[in-house]
Parts: structure tokens; sequence; C-alpha cells
């Protein structure tokens, strides 16, 4: 658990003033070894859209709001199989 945290809580300081590209990553999660690199992108401040089959969803999102909510990233349910992660600096407004 200990190298979870420091995984998850090392990371260097954002300027959130500081202007740079926007990344997005999709994800078709259809296997747990995939969410490492899912994990690292959140923790980087990417756009992160997932595609979950339906026998990974629950413990795929698990273990992906954990990470979200110690890095206070915003989940946004598009359907029953596709999640959106925003980072804070992120704005999302539905238009429907």
């Amino acid at each position: 658990m200990d190298k979870f945290k420091k995984w998850l809580l090392d990371n260097e300081e954002f300027d959130e003033n500081e202007k740079s590209l926007v990344t997005v990553k999709k994800y078709e999660i259809n296997d747990y070894n995939i969410l490492e690199k899912v994990g690292e992108d959140i923790k980087h401040n990417d756009i992160v859209i997932c595609n979950i089959e339906e026998k990974y969803l629950i413990r795929t999102l698990d273990f992906i709001d954990g990470i979200s909510f110690v890095l206070d990233v915003e989940h946004i349910i598009l359907t029953k199989n596709i999640h959106l992660f925003l980072p804070k600096n992120i704005c999302y407004k539905s238009i429907s």
C-alpha cells in the first residue's frame, strides 16, 4: 500500500496558470493490466475516456474512482460503460 501511495502522490508541482496542450486518452478496458497506464495518465492530468467491458466495470471503476478522489479528478458517466475523467483544471458542462 505504501508503494501505491508513493506512486500516486509523488508528482511534480502543477502550475494551473501555465498554458499547455490538453491530451485526451481513450481506453478500451478489457483487461485489468491496462489500469496502471490509465492511472498514470490521470495522474499526469490527461483527460481519460474509458469504454469498459461489462465484466470489468465494477473493479475498474473502484480503482479509478480511488485515484480520482485523491487527485480531485471529476468522474462523468457518459453511458453505463463509457466514463470520462477530467483533471480539476478542465471544466465540463453538459449541453443536453
